[in-house]
């Protein structure tokens, strides 16, 4: 069965858990909210197993035959799936297939992927999944509906703020969902939740000399400005402390510039594609420098490196989150050659 991303609590509620659920779509913001919700109800209710599994040398074989044999650590577990932007391949679709058919006892499996395209979700595997599964698409939000999910996602951070302000808001996030999901984090530390906060407070509070946000991290990042960009990454990391808020933004980012850059590779015209793409202001410098020092394919390949950044932020590599985070600024940046371990360490931007 179907469900919208805001549903799935209602159901959850209402239903409690389900033995399995597949989530996929463009949204990174919604898969990760819809995750960690299976998650904390999971927990509740002692599912005290849990373990995450990437398609890297993922033997297939073998977790078909531990889904189907009875844990030796806990009497209830949680499987989390986390394919990415990979497809199963023959034998990861027989044993999705075959979970589909027979999902496992006393076990909740999340399987999550990126956006698919249209002929994957029509393959046998996918639609046999999706029938036995709960089925969550995050989607990205229409330009017409952002303010609208701006508008509620700020009631749950306690937060009031004017049309003008959501605008405004909407206008500095352009539909990216954990830069606004960010911005409204930070909001929330500055109001009291009782003053309805307009364009002119919001502005004067996201441009404060103490505080930073991922669009100025993730342009700073693009014009090769490594030294601003990890002193931005700093403030963040003590303001918000969560490194999935950072990455769920760059590499939102990240795909849109891709996109421009494979049309772009097409012959088409720059800003034109800027515009088609929603890149707008000062962020159009900023993409077209990024693009000079890094054009097609380059930025693809930039992408799958921040996939192997995604795999440490969920647990999947062991490695130290704002560290990889760190390096994938870096490479951005156009410094990877001089990655420091502190930011003390390395040379002041170049002019």
């Amino acid at each position: 069965m179907r469900q919208r991303p805001g549903q799935l609590a209602e159901r959850l509620q209402k239903k409690g858990l389900e033995p399995i659920y597949l989530l996929h779509g463009e949204e990174p913001l919604q898969l990760i909210e819809s995750a960690d919700l299976i998650r904390t109800t999971a927990r509740k209710q002692d599912y005290s197993e849990r373990r995450v599994l990437s398609p890297d040398g993922l033997d297939w074989a073998g977790l078909r035959a531990d889904l189907e044999g009875n844990s030796l650590f806990a009497s209830r577990r949680l499987i989390e799936l986390r394919m990415g932007e990979r497809k199963p391949g023959p034998t990861g679709g027989k044993v999705l297939t075959a979970i589909a058919e027979h999902p496992p006892p006393d076990t909740i499996l999340i399987i999550s992927f990126g956006e698919l395209p249209p002929a994957t979700r029509k393959s046998k595997w996918f639609t046999l999944l999706a029938k036995a599964a709960i089925e969550v698409q995050a989607k990205n939000i229409a330009a017409s509906a952002f303010p609208k999910w701006l508008e509620e996602r700020a009631k749950g951070h306690r937060l009031r703020l004017s049309r003008d302000a959501l605008e405004l808001l909407s206008e500095r996030t352009e539909g990216n969902l954990p830069a606004a999901s960010q911005e409204l984090q930070i909001l929330s530390l500055f109001s009291d939740g009782k003053e309805e906060l307009d364009a002119v407070q919001l502005e004067e509070i996201i441009t404060d000399s103490g505080h930073y946000n991922v669009f100025d991290l993730i342009e700073s990042a693009y014009r090769g400005q490594a030294a601003r960009a990890l002193r931005m990454l700093e403030g963040i990391r003590i303001e918000i402390a969560e490194p999935m808020a950072v990455f769920g933004a760059l590499a939102w980012d990240l795909r849109r510039v891709c996109a421009l850059s494979a049309d772009h590779a097409q012959g088409g015209n720059l800003t034109a594609l800027c515009r088609k793409h929603r890149i707008w202001g000062s962020r159009v410098e900023a993409v077209k420098l990024f693009l000079e020092r890094n054009p097609s394919p380059k930025p693809e390949q930039l992408l799958q490196e921040a996939i192997q950044v995604e795999k440490t932020l969920k647990g999947a590599i062991r490695d130290d989150p704002w560290r990889t985070l760190t390096w994938l600024i870096m490479h951005l940046a156009g410094r990877a050659h001089t990655y420091p371990t502190t930011i003390h360490q390395l040379q002041p931007d170049h002019p």
